[in-house]
């Protein structure tokens, strides 16, 4: 289960209970931490199917470390799992180029 997924199950779980609770003001910053979450797998997801030679260095700059690394991994970059976040994006530019 991927990091994404995993948040969601938590978040949906708490909405569960907040929502049997009758607790609308609950659900609905819960509802709002979902819709973020998604968001963000959204750009992750896109990241990570562009290739990265069209990605540059500003839009990798965008991404969290997380981000960077499930790119990597996505890419079969070998050695991404200590890089910092400067070492991830000059790994994965120079992996495609």
């Amino acid at each position: 289960m991927s990091y994404y997924q995993e948040r969601k199950k938590l978040l949906d779980d708490k909405l569960m209970l907040a929502t049997r609770n009758n607790n609308p003001v609950q659900v609905n910053q819960l509802r709002a931490r979902i819709d973020e979450l998604m968001r963000f797998h959204e750009q992750a997801g896109a990241a990570i199917e562009t290739t990265t030679s069209d990605l540059k260095a500003e839009q990798l700059n965008e991404l969290t470390v997380k981000e960077l690394k499930d790119v990597a991994k996505a890419i079969g970059a070998e050695g991404y799992s200590t890089c910092t976040k400067q070492e991830l994006i000059e790994l994965l530019l120079e992996h495609d180029g």
